[in-house]
């Protein structure tokens, strides 16, 4: 009896979750990464209600919560530190957040792919593919399978390669995302389940807490901003920006690992062409204001294998079935994450103090809420429903 098998490009978030979706399913998996070693670049992630759900559905969120944080509380503040906007967030059964270190939820799905016979091959290029089912590497070799997976970034080969590309651009706003030490005062009171975005001109700070030692930082900014985004990061050009932040800000150190990376969006045509698929940022990279795109990117992941298994004597039609289901979340997450970043992230110079109670203004129409929230609430393919009791003193 045939075994059928799928070739992955790329061992993100995506591409693990993926593999570890298509071995549960019996499928001969391989994943091809080019970095010599396997390891997650970044720092703190958001989960949503939807990513907790698809982190259960693939065996892995008891490993991926032993040291995360439960939110129960999101603000954002302006330059004078007044409360601009606030989101409560339960931890019943359908409104749950976590924030968590991606290296821990990376070591979680890696661990699952290799327990479930998954075979992953750092160290490798991937150069493009074939409708055909043909996953081409830079050491010249073409290896066939019943299925190719594009999880291989914002600047996707694979994509590239069968022609899915519509269009992709660099936004005019950036982040450095990096760690700092976590006080044992920070750990107690409703602060230690608090996240806060704080203003500051053109300027944002993102406050995270995100495991008991470590509070997660995004300084975001203009990319014309020079000082903004130099690393090692310019703790008194961002000083005197927040003054009230100073000692957030004075913890990180030139040693303190960081990276600068501008936001950008990516439009495709269709999401697979014959027996090509593609997830994660090579279909739906977008601005980071909703938090959503680890959590699409393995929600779209499991997608793929549920239909691609569902439908393996007739993987083109199932492929189509695969788009047609989860397509229109994605275009609605990409379009709401990038307006929202229009009214809160990207106000123009000079109309700074017209953007607090525009967003005040905002944020308090219900229907506005209502798709904001649309992404985090939806129930996933391939997951419980309703999901597992989790309790919220993971830390």
């Amino acid at each position: 009896m045939h075994r059928r098998s799928v070739e992955i490009a790329g061992a993100g978030l995506g591409g693990l979750a993926a593999a570890v979706a298509f071995a549960s399913r019996g499928w001969k998996t391989r994943v091809w990464e080019q970095a010599p070693q396997l390891r997650e670049i970044g720092a703190g992630i958001y989960v949503w209600e939807n990513g907790l759900r698809v982190l259960d559905a693939l065996g892995v969120l008891d490993r991926a919560l032993a040291t995360a944080q439960p939110i129960h509380q999101f603000q954002v503040r302006d330059e004078r530190l007044g409360l601009v906007e606030q989101f409560e967030y339960e931890h019943g059964p359908a409104e749950r957040l976590f924030t968590m270190l991606r290296p821990t939820l990376h070591a979680a799905l890696q661990e699952a792919a290799v327990s479930l016979g998954v075979t992953i091959e750092p160290g490798h290029k991937v150069v493009g593919a074939a409708p055909s089912g043909e996953l081409h590497l830079g050491d010249g070799r073409s290896l066939r399978a019943d299925l190719v997976v594009g999880a291989d970034g914002i600047h996707s080969r694979v994509r590239d390669s069968v022609g899915l590309l519509r269009a992709k651009r660099t936004l005019r706003d950036g982040a450095t995302r990096l760690l700092i030490p976590r006080t044992e005062l920070e750990c107690r009171g409703a602060k230690a389940s608090r996240c806060v975005e704080y203003w500051s001109g053109t300027r944002r700070i993102l406050y995270t807490p995100c495991h008991r030692d470590w509070i997660y930082l995004a300084l975001c900014g203009r990319n014309d901003d020079i000082a903004a985004r130099r690393v090692p990061v310019d703790q008194d050009a961002w000083v005197r920006s927040f003054p009230a932040l100073e000692h957030y800000i004075r913890r990180i150190t030139p040693e303190t690992e960081a990276r600068w990376d501008a936001f950008s969006m990516v439009r495709v045509s269709r999401w697979h062409a014959g027996r090509v698929a593609i997830v994660g940022d090579a279909v739906h990279a977008q601005p980071p204001n909703l938090g959503q795109g680890a959590g699409l990117a393995m929600a779209n992941a499991l997608a793929l294998a549920v239909f691609a298994d569902r439908y393996a004597g007739d993987l083109e039609h199932g492929l189509d079935q695969w788009e047609a289901r989860e397509r229109p979340l994605v275009a609605h997450t990409q379009r709401w994450t990038y307006l929202w970043g229009l009214i809160s992230a990207t106000c123009p110079r000079g109309l700074e103090r017209l953007r607090s109670p525009f967003v005040s203004w905002v944020g308090k129409r219900e229907a506005i809420r209502t798709r904001l929230a649309k992404t985090a609430s939806h129930v996933p393919t391939g997951t419980p429903a309703p999901a597992r009791t989790i309790s919220p003193t993971s830390t």
